[in-house]
């Protein structure tokens, strides 16, 4: 068991390196780009949110900062939930889904980007 978390610590702690490391063995064994470059943002999505969320702990020794970070995918998720029901008139979850991830990918990585800057000035 402390090997899954040892494993997945490292992974998480560093996601740009996992991203890259995670497609390359997703295109190993699934061979389309494609499919291979959607499933890696899908996966490293995961990372950041949870990267991120350790940030928010460290910089402003808050508690919950997964908390914060999942309510920001449910806002996310809300807003495009909403501006598709604005534009169709119905929901495409499996869209919104694909949206949710990708705008959680970008987000959730500009904000990694930012947490880590600011955690390397910090000390």
């Amino acid at each position: 068991m402390d090997f899954i978390i040892n494993t997945y610590a490292l992974i998480a702690t560093i996601p740009l390196l996992s991203f890259f490391f995670i497609y390359y063995l997703l295109l190993f064994f699934i061979k389309e780009r494609k499919k291979a470059l959607n499933l890696t943002i899908n996966i490293t999505s995961v990372l950041f949110i949870s990267a991120v969320s350790g940030q928010l702990n460290y910089i402003f020794k808050i508690r919950y900062g997964i908390l914060y970070s999942i309510l920001a995918v449910l806002f996310i998720a809300a807003v495009i939930s909403f501006l598709q029901w604005k534009i169709k008139g119905k929901n495409d979850y499996k869209r919104m889904i694909k949206a949710v991830t990708r705008l959680s990918f970008i987000s959730f990585g500009f904000f990694y980007f930012i947490f880590f800057i600011v955690s390397f000035f910090r000390e």
